[in-house]
């Protein structure tokens, strides 16, 4: 069976316990306790997929890029760059993003279909 983004976070997190990277080991703890959080809350408990821990990575980085900028508002570089440093880790976990070129390109193939 193929390995879940969950699964690979959690072997992520043994890794970084090993190598003692301590803001690695942070991030993906804080990101493992809301992935579950998000599995037990209401009535039962529900194993999300890859889609919807997917959607609480994006969160995650979301809160990220806030703090960050907050904190920069409140001259604390120093937690601002922490802050960065928490979402780099989360990213390695989102896909890519699509460049301009490549969402323009699909855009026009979208558009040239429904002429067609």
């Amino acid at each position: 069976m193929a390995q879940t983004l969950k699964d690979r976070i959690q072997d992520d997190l043994t890794e970084a316990i090993r190598a003692q990277d301590a803001t690695t080991t942070a991030t993906l703890r804080l990101v493992l306790t809301a992935i579950t959080k998000q599995e037990t809350a209401g009535d039962t408990h529900v194993e999300l997929d890859d889609d919807q821990v997917i959607g609480v990575i994006g969160s995650e980085v979301k809160r990220r890029v806030e703090a960050a900028a907050t904190y920069e508002q409140a001259g604390r570089p120093e937690r601002a760059e922490a802050e960065r440093a928490e979402q780099a880790v989360l990213e390695r976990y989102l896909p890519a993003a699509m460049g301009d070129d490549e969402l323009a390109a699909v855009v026009a193939e979208e558009v040239a279909a429904a002429r067609a």
